[in-house]
């Protein structure tokens, strides 16, 4: 195993991971520009940005990126539900004469799935959080991956 650790760091070594550092600071930038090209696109949705931030798990950042693809105009969806479907978090329902067939949920934004999945995990794991008190018991009698599906309130 030592051996592994034994070797040269040559010239041509350090001019690549100087190469590589210098293509990490490049893009530091590029994702700082925009940044703060968003900042100032956002300064009427400060309230929007502020109650968002406000959900269990969903920080600034995540409030940007929710205003960004929804594109701030909760007024197109009719209601939660109508906006969970066209996220694609809702579980489709496929039932007849009382057997429930696949629950799969259907495609929808990526980006919006991805981070409501991040928050919810981020959500569950402060204990003194409503959702947290709801998944801990719940998570030891079903278990941790069947309670993380998603389910919707009727």
């Amino acid at each position: 195993m030592s051996e592994a650790l034994d070797g040269d760091f040559t010239d041509d070594h350090a001019f690549m991971v100087w190469h590589y550092l210098d293509k990490i600071d490049r893009w530091k930038k590029v994702v700082a520009s925009f940044d703060d090209r968003i900042t100032t696109l956002l300064p009427d949705r400060r309230r929007d940005l502020l109650n968002l931030t406000t959900l269990p798990g969903i920080g600034r950042q995540g409030a940007k990126i929710i205003i960004a693809e929804t594109g701030g105009n909760m007024a197109q969806f009719a209601s939660a539900h109508h906006l969970a479907s066209w996220i694609g978090v809702c579980p489709g329902q496929n039932e007849s004469a009382g057997v429930s067939r696949s629950g799969r949920t259907r495609p929808g934004n990526s980006n919006l799935k991805r981070l409501l999945g991040i928050a919810a995990m981020v959500a569950i794991k402060n204990k003194n959080s409503y959702l947290g008190v709801f998944f801990q018991p719940r998570s030891r009698r079903i278990g941790k991956r069947k309670t993380q599906r998603p389910t919707m309130p009727r």
